[in-house]
């Protein structure tokens, strides 16, 4: 089968993660063809993939100011010129595929990442028509919280959609967190070291992913403001170029200057850095289904999360510490405290947890699932 599979961008954030782990499995056993509406980092290592073609499309809202129908028209050449047997869009960020597929009669499926918030937003800024979403042949999504939110805004009734959850290569994510540690500093321009034995009797609190109100970066910001004792790190965005608009942190951060939060900026290998904390607590006010939480986990590293915050539930209720509710910064800082007074906590992944977390697995399944949806 010849599969055009798209994303939305080629950043170093989960859905053109995972999204690039999943197309270079199908490729294994079919013709794939990537495309991308915006480049990124991602782009080299996609080149090293054993996909037929790779190909960006600048067709990303956030730098294109293009109308629907000159995108679909740009689509509508592209699919011309490969003449795909399906189309797999990774995210609803690229559910403006849908019209092009739908008009040309071609089978596609369509992965929702993202939850009821984003999807407004998509639609709203006109970057797909919900019609044109909800004709694929399969919807798939990230998450319980995510299928729930993709079928109330995409008006999907009882459609089935089938839960795919996310995945990793754990292997992967071992021989990559063998690197140095990277470069974090804090507001004083003091460096984090490790290892390092001046810190053996002072732990480490991680999150990851780009600063920002939904991430909970104020709340992580507060977090070590509460928590003098503890050092905490953020692995990723902050203050650069990426982050330094939306981070409501950074104000708080130069209101008062704490000198136990770190942050890294942008990495290519968050990996060190989260082997090296000793928990992993997710800030955030709205996740889908946040890579990171799996990829820590299968590290050794202990996590704590929300329930009412997106699918990590599905992960920290049976393999880490799950607390009921939203988010809250006061039971953020009770955990913290309890947690940390235990003389000694290990946490090694099991075998069920390494199993269903294989993307590859869960890949070859979807793949069946493909497969029976054009039969």
């Amino acid at each position: 089968m010849k599969i055009v599979f798209v994303v939305h961008d080629l950043s170093l954030t989960g859905a053109p993660k995972i999204g690039l782990d999943m197309a270079a499995i199908m490729a294994e056993d079919h013709d794939v063809y990537l495309v991308s509406k915006k480049d990124g980092p991602l782009l080299d290592l996609a080149k090293e993939k054993n996909f037929k073609d790779v190909r960006i499309l600048r067709t990303s809202h956030e730098y294109e100011q293009l109308s629907l129908s000159s995108r679909v028209a740009c689509y509508h050449a592209y699919l011309e010129e490969i003449q795909p047997d399906y189309v797999y869009i990774n995210s609803v960020a690229s559910a403006d595929w849908a019209p092009a597929c739908r008009e040309r009669g071609l089978s596609f499926a369509l992965h929702g990442h993202e939850m009821s918030a984003e999807i407004k937003a998509l639609a709203i800024a006109g970057i797909f028509k919900l019609s044109d979403a909800a004709s694929a042949n399969l919807i798939i999504s990230a998450s319980e919280e995510c299928a729930r939110d993709t079928r109330n805004e995409l008006h999907l009734g009882e459609r089935p959609i089938y839960n795919f959850g996310v995945g990793i290569d754990c292997a992967m994510v071992s021989q990559k967190a063998q690197a140095p540690f990277p470069k974090a500093v804090n507001i004083l321009g003091s460096s984090l070291n490790w290892p390092d034995s001046d810190r053996k009797h002072r732990k480490l609190v991680a999150m990851c992913g780009v600063a920002c109100k939904r991430k909970g970066s104020d709340l992580f910001w507060q977090l070590a403001k509460n928590c003098p004792d503890f050092d905490f790190l953020w692995i990723g965005p902050w203050d650069d170029e990426i982050a330094h608009r939306v981070n409501p942190a950074l104000t708080l951060n130069k209101a008062n200057r704490l000198n136990n939060l770190y942050w890294t900026n942008m990495l290519s290998n968050p990996y060190p850095a989260l082997k090296a904390s000793d928990l992993f607590m997710l800030s955030s006010r709205e996740d889908p289904n946040p890579l990171v939480v799996p990829e820590a986990m299968s590290l050794g590293l202990p996590v704590c999360t929300f329930s009412d915050t997106g699918g990590s539930r599905v992960w920290t209720e049976r393999f880490g510490f799950s607390m009921a509710g939203e988010v809250d910064l006061l039971r953020m800082e009770n955990f913290l405290r309890r947690f940390f007074d235990q003389d000694h906590w290990t946490y090694s992944p099991s075998d069920l947890f390494l199993s269903e977390a294989d993307i590859h697995k869960k890949t070859k399944r979807l793949l069946d699932k493909i497969q029976n949806s054009i039969a």
